[in-house]
């Protein structure tokens, strides 16, 4: 299980992503990690000859993902603002669409030595994509958006600050990622080899998990 972020930096961000497109100047230490793992999977299938199937998942989120919990927060107390333009694009998966892509590539000669990205039914922009958590939050998204050098100001002071603390920044240039990466993905491989067909959409997906931390307590 690897992740699209294997793909780095990409020269046009309006052309969705392939599993043929070239994996080079991975962003975040999150991707080089995953590339590396791809290179060692891949070598170990080779010598020891065990079937392989790689998949690259995108952004997975639903319900038990607690890592939009902080975002949540501050959303409730009116503390979150957009960073940037919120026009850059993301193609989010759903646990179990996600789970399912995974569970049918499982013994599936037809995928065995082959790539596949598990993404989400349609892309959505980042600003649409945190309307509808505030939607569900019963909150409205401020319309001012944060300029992107002031928060990546932000974010490398509290590095600095939290690091000897051995604590996690509020803000990082990692989360700031998040805002910035702009990327759509091409999933007809999996739905040809895998039978792969995402279901949940955005709006669906975020109610289950806004529906969730509630009923924890968690937002």
């Amino acid at each position: 299980c690897s992740s699209v972020t294997v793909y780095g930096k990409i020269e046009d961000e309006n052309i969705p992503i392939s599993e043929n497109t070239p994996l080079v100047d991975q962003t975040t230490i999150y991707g080089v990690t995953k590339y590396k793992g791809e290179l060692a999977v891949k070598s170990l299938a080779k010598e020891f000859n065990i079937p392989l199937t790689i998949v690259r998942p995108s952004r997975i989120y639903g319900e038990r993902d607690t890592s939009f919990i902080p975002l949540v927060r501050l959303m409730k107390k009116r503390l979150f603002f957009n960073i940037g333009s919120g026009k850059t694009f993301m193609q989010p998966v759903h646990v179990l669409d996600c789970v399912q892509g995974i569970l049918n590539a499982i013994n599936n000669e037809n995928s065995f030595g082959k790539v596949y990205n598990l993404a989400g039914p349609s892309e959505i922009n980042k600003k649409e994509f945190l309307k509808i958590i505030s939607k569900n939050l019963g909150k409205e998204l401020p319309k001012f958006n944060l300029p992107i050098f002031v928060v990546k100001t932000m974010a490398i002071t509290n590095e600095v600050i939290f690091k000897p603390l051995n604590k996690n920044p509020f803000i990082s240039r990692k989360k700031l990622a998040f805002f910035l990466r702009s990327n759509k993905y091409d999933i007809s491989a999996a739905k040809r080899d895998l039978n792969y067909n995402p279901k949940v959409d955005v709006q669906e997906g975020i109610k289950r998990m806004i529906d969730w931390y509630k009923k924890e307590n968690l937002a």
